[in-house]
């Protein structure tokens, strides 16, 4: 699953980036991200019905196993190489010597030099950036806040209203038709004001995190408000749940679209790339930490309940808290970087080489570490 998942992103809004004219990326990299929330919405009632059927899960496996093959030939087939669309950033300003050539008769040889020196020109490139650190860190903040909603609260809620058979299902369809209503909404934004200003997913992410952390603690507590009603505390939940997907989901396409736009065309989907590895990295580490966090609790108690509660309601808030502000700080380097104004001079060990170093290995150290505990503390 991991190798057929890593290039999928990367290459996609590479892809959507070259085959659309600027004003349009954001739109298109948007009805790329409405996948997600079809999927999710999909997932809910496939597992309603299997649920009910009582249908092993490798079958649904194999079947869309089969669907996503028969996707990929079409993909194949139809779509053709684009041509290289432009940067956001003035290129003038930029080192030029670091950017590959691929003007040359292509061969193994030069390809493969082409790529390595690919490969050395990003790493230049997003170290020269002014913005890529503190972007990549809110965007893993705000993707771990995400996963971790994803990942647990379909199974909390489940807890919460056992007595709501159809949840599950009606959860399933208020992702697919809000998240991908709010996520198309973004881009749309986006396309239509970016001449006036290129910041707009900045502001779009942070804003909107931060005020769907408020109907997310809504719907934890949704019973709670309704002291205790099951079906007055479902009708809560459902409401304050399509405002906290309408709220947050406006960024994946136009916050995706703004970092390939920021990259040089030669190497943008290698940036791309390091983009989603390192909120990958950041990302994984939620469930984990609740899965350890819980380990000693028996999973149908009510102290796992209470528990879970807890744990979604400080993880989540804080990572789009912790997003919003980031993304925000990040406005006037981003400024700068769209302006062409990186940093100059060669790159040796220098506090911008040290800084990326030490925040890679932390992030490593932090991973390998909970998979470490999560393996010997379920052993």
């Amino acid at each position: 699953m991991g190798i057929g998942q890593a290039p999928v992103e990367a290459l996609s809004v590479s892809l959507i980036s070259d085959l659309m004219g600027k004003r349009f990326v954001f739109f298109g990299a948007s009805v790329l991200y409405v996948g997600v929330y079809i999927g999710e919405a999909v997932s809910g009632q496939i597992a309603v019905a299997f649920a009910r059927t009582d249908t092993p899960w490798n079958t649904a496996l194999i079947a869309i196993g089969i669907v996503g093959i028969v996707v990929a030939l079409f993909v194949r087939l139809l779509v053709r190489e684009p041509v290289r669309q432009t940067s956001l950033v003035r290129m003038s300003n930029l080192d030029e010597h670091h950017l590959p050539s691929t003007s040359e008769k292509p061969s193994f040889a030069l390809r493969f030099a082409t790529a390595r020196q690919q490969i050395k020109s990003t790493f230049q490139y997003v170290l020269r950036m002014r913005s890529f650190y503190l972007l990549v860190l809110s965007a893993g903040f705000r993707q771990l806040g995400g996963n971790v909603f994803g990942y647990y609260m379909p199974a909390y809620l489940s807890n919460l209203y056992p007595s709501e058979t159809n949840l599950l299902s009606r959860y399933g369809i208020i992702v697919g038709t809000v998240g991908s209503s709010s996520v198309l909404l973004g881009g749309l934004i986006t396309a239509l004001v970016w001449e006036r200003t290129k910041l707009i997913p900045l502001y779009l992410t942070a804003i909107g995190g931060m005020i769907s952390s408020v109907f997310v603690l809504l719907m934890l507590f949704s019973r709670n408000i309704a002291h205790g009603d099951a079906s007055q505390g479902v009708a809560t939940l459902y409401g304050v749940m399509s405002i906290a997907y309408l709220t947050a989901e406006t960024w994946l396409g136009a916050m995706n679209s703004l970092i390939a736009l920021l990259l040089p065309p030669q190497t943008k989907t290698f940036g791309l790339a390091i983009w989603s590895l390192i909120q990958v990295l950041i990302y994984s580490a939620g469930p984990e930490i609740i899965g350890l966090a819980l380990r000693n609790t028996e999973p149908d108690s009510p102290e796992y309940l209470k528990d879970t509660r807890i744990a979604l309601a400080v993880i989540i808030p804080v990572g789009y808290w912790m997003a919003g502000i980031g993304f925000l700080f990040a406005i006037p380097f981003v400024k700068r970087d769209l302006a062409g104004d990186f940093a100059k001079g060669r790159l040796r060990w220098s506090r911008r080489k040290g800084g990326f170093a030490l925040g890679g290995c932390v992030i490593g150290s932090m991973v390998i570490a909970l998979f470490v505990a999560s393996i010997y503390f379920r052993a």
